[in-house]
């Protein structure tokens, strides 16, 4: 069956693509459209303030006059580097040299501040030298190109804008008194002019709140065998064994935790999360996977064994951490939850609280955090070997940031995580970045926006010009960029979807938000809404893993297939024309299938996948020779006492071409069926070779011999068995078993069969390429002076008759 498993409701194919899932009930917004004045600018933008056109406050010319402008020239309170201009001078003979002053009569001037930044940063650069503070420095040191802007736009009049036509346009100042109106610690004012004087892209207007966005990035894991570790071979694993992250998404988030969702994460329909926490919870979810299906010692984990299976190993986690939103945070506690599979490990918390700054380094800078986890079982350290997947999820139980106080006085430190968490999520939108720079680095960050306070309608080309600040080079290699006219220029692997979670008719919505727009960035934005913008590094799927679960008979496939932006589909082909469906297990994450018992396989098996944009890619599927080679048949017994003994087994390339049995005769306390002999020979039947199934109780005695006709070997066997006698009765156990040949005729049977008991039927493999090869046997040991029934159960291994394995 064709499960789509996109973390989406809905692709848009306008424009860019947009995956859209919405919803819950409608949040309550503000009346936005009251004009009390009547002046155009409604009441919420003149109290938040209103910054001219596009809303960049910096681009209203300042007016001064001449003799200022000189004054300002001449300014020598800051002394430069010997024989270096001071910096007022080098900035005036910059801006009159490149039109950034204009003259405009009446002994006045003009200074205009669009594009003026890059030229006075590289002017000073070029001046003063890369590392001199002049250079480097905010607006807070004196000097500064970025302190000599503040102090042009604080100190000098407003030209007022004027229209075509000649009117003078409307603005409003940003009042330094009102509060923040994103709620976030900073202020409008503080806001408007410190994100073009500091360049800081995450401050740029009050329309998008700061917030601290704390990631934790599972780098690999180690564990160390509490006791030693064997396979079938005898061979070990007794030291510590690593594994890097081959492949890691990770998102934190505030959302998805507050209101206790179970889904997909982002465009990640490999990574699924059930989060139960309270508002402000965040996750981070990683996967790791192992290289290949044995580690570097050859070990075989399909039959690997422990001494303490509930304790196989103890497990350590590398994780680095890092604060990738636009407010710093202190004594940030985390929680992290491992989850293997579909079992989690008990929840553990690091031993010391964090400190981490806006935007910055990773912590430790030099590698990542480990911290001990604890104990995995055998079967969950399998389950890692054999290519399966790791999740961390990260909770943050309580996390400081600073705040505005009730008097709009800005507390440092103050508030607790779930403050600011509710905040943002009742108030703005979220945008999310996953894409690349122009230098092909991986850009990613959260931003808070709100939605209703720079104009009528925001909408996400606003908030992408908010927030971004990549410009397109010749190549243009960035998945957004902003070109010289200041439009938006995308890559044609990024996508864009739109999620809220809870929505009952989330399609209707995201068409409403629509509207008649053709281009998804024209979107609206809207309180709660979360705006994921993800560049796809690859058009296909990536095959992770694949592992082949052999049981006999049964082979099982198990693949782990990973998208971007969905996996629609992953099947086991026998050809290119023969194909079937593989079952999804969230749970586990894997795909699985298991072909009809006894297939021969051809050799030209593969794995194909199918992701949501339609692109698939394949991967050969070599079952190998091992599999089918031998197959067990357990026989159909009435009782079932005793113990398995092990395989007594034909030579390698002969097969059992007669029998005989030991069986005990009429007695106070009867057995019947003691021991079962198989006759081995090859198919030119040149030579001969008697084996016997274990477990020897020393009853009864072994009757004649009966061979298939020359060249033909054991095919079907049919068990005679007694059923259950009661406490007061005689059990015997299995009594008979007969055989048929490869080349059909008649049944061969012994001469000293038990007498009682029902034939459970004639068994095989249902394969004629195969033949009995083996015998093992269920025993009961002798039960003193109670009752005994020797042999009860019989199981047979057949091989490849055919050749094809060899």
């Amino acid at each position: 069956m064709k499960t789509p498993k996109n973390a989406f409701s809905k692709l848009l194919m306008i424009g860019l693509v947009g995956g859209l899932v919405s919803c819950g009930a409608e949040p309550v917004e503000p009346d936005v459209e009251v004009d009390t004045d009547g002046d155009g600018i409604f009441d919420h933008q003149e109290s938040n303030g209103y910054y001219y056109l596009d809303g960049e406050f910096f681009t209203l010319e300042r007016v001064m006059s001449e003799d200022q402008w000189l004054e300002f020239s001449l300014n020598d309170e800051i002394d430069p580097p010997q024989n270096k201009r001071t910096p007022f001078k080098l900035t005036y003979d910059v801006m009159n040299n490149n039109n950034f002053v204009f003259s405009l009569g009446n002994s006045e001037v003009s200074i205009n501040f669009d594009g003026l930044l890059p030229e006075l940063s590289t002017a000073f650069k070029k001046e003063y030298g890369d590392t001199h503070p002049f250079s480097k420095s905010g607006s807070n040191v004196p000097g500064s190109y970025k302190n000599l802007l503040l102090r042009l736009n604080q100190n000098y009049s407003i030209l007022e804008p004027i229209a075509f036509n000649g009117d003078v346009l409307p603005y409003y100042f940003t009042n330094p008194d009102l509060p923040s109106s994103d709620r976030d610690p900073y202020s409008d004012y503080d806001e408007v002019v410190n994100s073009f004087i500091m360049g800081n892209v995450t401050k740029v207007h009050p329309s998008i709140a700061a917030f601290p966005v704390i990631e934790a990035t599972l780098e690999g894991y180690t564990y160390v065998p509490d006791a030693t570790i064997e396979d079938s071979q005898g061979r070990e694993i007794s030291s510590s064994v690593s594994h890097s992250v081959e492949s890691s998404t990770s998102q934190t988030d505030s959302w998805e935790a507050s209101v206790s969702v179970t889904g997909t994460v982002s465009f990640v329909p490999s990574v699924e999360v059930s989060v139960s926490a309270s508002v402000g919870g965040s996750y981070t979810s990683s996967e790791v996977v192992s290289d290949n299906n044995e580690n570097s010692e050859g070990f075989s984990w399909e039959s690997a064994t422990t001494t303490n299976t509930l304790c196989a190993a103890n497990i350590t986690f590398d994780v680095a951490l890092q604060n990738t939103g636009s407010a710093p945070a202190e004594d940030v506690e985390l929680l992290y939850q491992v989850r293997i599979g579909s079992t989690t490990l008990p929840a553990f918390s690091p031993e010391f609280a964090l400190d981490l700054p806006a935007n910055g380094i990773p912590i430790p800078n030099n590698g990542a955090l480990t911290y001990d986890a604890g104990c995995i079982s055998i079967n969950q350290l399998q389950y890692l070997q054999l290519g399966g997947a790791i999740e961390l999820e990260t909770i943050v139980n309580t996390a400081k940031i600073p705040y505005l106080g009730g008097d709009d006085e800005l507390i440092e430190f103050g508030s607790e995580w779930l403050t600011y968490m509710s905040m943002a999520m009742l108030q703005n939108a979220k945008l999310y970045y996953s894409i690349f720079d122009q230098n092909d680095a991986l850009f990613r960050n959260t931003f808070y926006v709100d939605p209703k306070n720079r104009h009528k309608v925001l909408t996400l080309r606003d908030a992408i010009k908010s927030t971004l600040d990549i410009p397109c080079d010749d190549q243009q290699h960035a998945s957004f960029c902003i070109n010289m006219e200041g439009d938006i220029v995308q890559s044609p692997q990024t996508y864009v979807g739109i999620i809220r979670h809870g929505s009952e008719n989330s399609d209707a919505k995201i068409d409403e938000l629509l509207g008649n727009n053709t281009n998804v960035l024209d979107i609206k934005l809207e309180p709660m809404w979360e705006y994921h913008i993800i560049t796809t590094t690859s058009d296909t799927p990536t095959i992770r893993s694949v592992n082949l679960n052999i049981h006999n008979a049964e082979v099982e496939i198990v693949a782990r297939v990973t998208d971007e932006l969905g996996i629609d589909i992953v099947q086991f082909c026998e050809t290119t024309q023969q194909c079937f469906d593989m079952a999804y297990n969230s749970a586990t994450q894997l795909y699985t299938y298991t072909p009809e018992a006894g297939r021969i396989p051809t050799g030209d098996e593969f794995l194909k996948a199918v992701n949501s944009r339609n692109e698939n890619v394949t991967t050969p599927i070599q079952l190998p020779s091992t599999w089918n080679s031998q197959i067990s048949v357990m026989g159909r017994s009435n009782t079932h006492f005793g113990s398995w003994s092990g395989w007594a087994m034909c030579p390698t390339n002969t097969y059992a071409k007669g029998f005989r049995l030991k069986v005990e005769g009429a007695s106070f306390d009867d057995t019947a069926l003691n021991r079962i002999a198989l006759i081995c020979s090859n198919k030119d039947n040149t030579s001969s070779q008697t084996i016997i199934s274990g477990g020897d109780t020393a009853w009864g005695n072994w009757g004649n011999t009966v061979n298939c006709n020359p060249g033909e070997h054991l095919l079907t066997f049919n068990l005679r068995s007694e059923a259950y006698q009661g406490l007061d009765g005689d059990d015997s156990g299995a009594n008979a078993i007969r055989f048929t040949c490869g080349g059909g005729g008649s049944v061969l049977s012994v001469n000293n069969e038990g007498p009682v008991g029902s034939w459970g039927g004639f068994q095989s493999v249902n394969n004629t390429n195969y033949r009995i090869c083996g015998v093992r046997s269920q025993i009961e040991a002798n039960q003193g002076f109670t009752d005994d029934t020797a042999l009860n159960n019989v199981e047979f291994r057949y091989c490849d008759y055919s050749g094809i394995f060899n």
